[in-house]
């Protein structure tokens, strides 16, 4: 009873699939055609009324099918954007982490000769110095970015007035 149902749901499925991509393949005229003929079964039009939606849906269906190309170029070229934004960042994520790397690389550097060439004493001076300077550079920045902040959020009020 299963592989029964399963290949019903199967079949239904392909044949369904089928029918869809049919109607790609199909020109303006024959889809005009299937609507004319839907509706005459529908609504019993007369010969006047068959010709007059034809013509008007092969315009409908020419239009709509050259809307979809466009929309198609559309999402092409927003995909190729897309990635070519995504191919940027990635060269300067890896950019950006080779540079701290190099930094990481000249302060362990710098801190292997401080130690090789200062006395113990010294050595532990120069680090409080160090922590000293950074936790300072911290402060300005957070400064800085608070000035920024606020000089943005100037001007969007008075842009909202």
């Amino acid at each position: 009873m299963k592989y029964i149902l399963l290949i019903f749901f199967l079949g239904y499925s392909i044949s369904n699939y089928s029918q869809r991509n049919g109607f790609k393949n199909q020109t303006p005229e024959q889809l005009a055609q299937q609507r004319v003929e839907r509706l005459d079964r529908e609504l019993q039009l007369n010969q006047r009324q068959k010709k007059e939606l034809n013509l008007f849906f092969i315009e409908q269906a020419k239009a709509g099918k050259s809307m979809a190309a466009e929309q198609k170029q559309k999402r092409k070229k927003v995909r190729k954007m897309k990635a070519e934004r995504m191919k940027k960042r990635e060269k300067a994520k890896n950019e950006q982490m080779k540079t701290r790397a190099d930094i990481n690389s000249l302060k362990q550097d710098t801190a292997d000769k401080m130690k090789a060439t200062l006395s113990a004493e010294q050595y532990e001076k120069w680090i409080a110095l160090k922590e000293n300077l950074e936790d300072e550079l911290k402060a300005k920045r957070l400064k800085q970015l608070k000035k920024r902040r606020n000089r943005i959020e100037k001007k969007e009020k008075q842009i909202e007035r």
